[in-house]
């Protein structure tokens, strides 16, 4: 099950058929489609309902929100949501990703003699390929590493990054 926010606005017509009724026909229609009710709130701002909702899946949340309209005339934005620790390990996965990828791509440049340190082209040299990986990584995550002692920005500097 995933859950889902769900932000409704009124419409001018749909605001003058406000009723107990048409709340239970919107909680029977989320049943319907699988949905698990957590809240239902009326809030004052940028949107004047805020639902929050389990649903098995996407498609399900979606034909809500279609079915709630329908019934309603209440405009419903549909969102997804995930927990902030699920969150932050999908940012930390993506960005070793991310650097698993950059890394690679200036290996190859290296293999291929693109990436001049000073004046000459290096290339099988293992002491450039782990300044290279250091300046790529302080580069991705922002921080200094140390690769040897050295703190990436104090070995060669890639002349044409």
């Amino acid at each position: 099950m995933s859950i889902f926010l769900l932000f409704g606005k009124y419409s001018p017509e749909a605001i003058k058929n406000i009723k107990a009724e048409r709340t239970e026909k919107a909680r029977e229609i989320i049943k319907k489609y699988n949905g698990k009710i957590i809240s239902m709130y009326a809030v004052m701002g940028e949107h004047d309902l805020v639902f929050t909702i389990d649903f098995p899946d996407q498609r399900n949340a979606l034909a809500v929100s279609v079915a709630l309209y329908k019934l309603t005339g209440i405009h419903f934005t549909t969102s997804p949501v995930v927990d902030v620790e699920q969150f932050d390990t999908l940012l930390e996965e993506q960005e070793r990703s991310f650097a698993a990828g950059y890394l690679k791509g200036v290996l190859n440049r290296v293999k291929q003699g693109g990436i001049k340190y000073k004046t000459e082209v290096l290339v099988g040299n293992l002491e450039l390929i782990c300044s290279i990986i250091s300046s790529a990584l302080c580069h991705v995550f922002k921080r200094p590493l140390y690769i040897g002692g050295v703190p990436c920005g104090k070995s060669p500097v890639i002349s044409d990054w």
